[in-house]
């Protein structure tokens, strides 16, 4: 073994944390992409529906809007400010991957350096 070598103590308690927390931190990660990616295709459907709605909406003559009832209009205009929400929850929630992949990266880098 030469100098530049380091022995790992796979003993140490720091050592098992930082493993342990790595792989948490790994698996967490996957959760989160998976949800997010779940939280996309919802959207996405949600929206190909509402703009289906929205066609639909267009071709009602001027009679049949003024048979909308006050609750359907609300509950377009909620249903338009959940989606909203969503698209925003979403770029948050990507932006707070990209930090954590990063962290996650950093992380693995330092363990790699202590082995």
């Amino acid at each position: 073994m030469d100098s530049t070598e380091k022995v790992v103590d796979t003993t140490n308690p720091l050592y098992q944390l930082l493993e342990k927390q790595a792989t948490e931190f790994e698996l967490f990660g996957q959760r989160l992409k998976s949800e997010i990616q779940n939280s996309y295709e919802f959207i996405k459907l949600q929206t190909s529906k509402q703009i289906i709605n929205s066609h639909t909406d267009q071709t009602m003559t001027s009679n049949e809007q003024t048979n909308l009832k006050p609750v359907q209009i609300i509950s377009n205009h909620v249903i338009s400010t959940n989606e909203e929400l969503r698209r925003k929850e979403l770029e948050s929630m990507k932006a707070r991957i990209e930090e954590l992949e990063t962290d996650s990266i950093i992380k693995s880098q330092d363990i790699e350096k202590q082995k």
